[in-house]
């Protein structure tokens, strides 16, 4: 993940990134639990 520290930096944007990362990996996570 690529941006400029000085302008188009949006904690918001930044936060819900994050929390879509922390989403996939769980939801892949209980895939992967459900399949094996």
């Amino acid at each position: 993940l690529i941006w400029d520290a000085g302008r188009g930096f949006e904690l918001e944007t930044l936060n819900r990134y994050a929390l879509a990362e922390l989403l996939a990996s769980f939801v892949l996570t209980v895939a992967t639990l459900i399949i094996v």
